[in-house]
């Protein structure tokens, strides 16, 4: 008999894996955000786009963190953007100083 909680076993076929970030200190720039965004785009894609579509145990799961992914993406990216406006907003008032000499 099969135990129905335990996950079911890594099918790499279906599913390629999110990219492991436990190496980076931080995701410093929209270029990794992308990146990772792209990662799990292409986790999805395979899976809708596989010739069956079969519920996996593990899916709900998925889908939640796949949503938290999402909102931490979109919080980070206003981060960083709310930077750049502080660089820049920066950038302008020096220019705007040197240029009143």
């Amino acid at each position: 008999m099969v135990d129905r909680r335990q996950p079911e076993p890594w099918d790499e076929d279906e599913e390629a894996p999110l990219p492991d970030l436990s190496q980076l200190s931080t995701i410093h720039d929209r270029k990794k955000i992308l990146e990772i965004s792209s990662a799990a785009i292409n986790v999805i894609y395979k899976r809708l786009s596989a010739p069956r579509l079969r519920e996996q145990a593990s899916d709900d799961l998925r889908v939640r963190l796949l949503k938290t992914l999402r909102d931490l993406l979109q919080v980070h990216s206003a981060i960083l953007k709310e930077m750049e406006i502080s660089d820049l907003e920066a950038r302008i008032v020096a220019l705007e100083q040197g240029g009143s000499r």
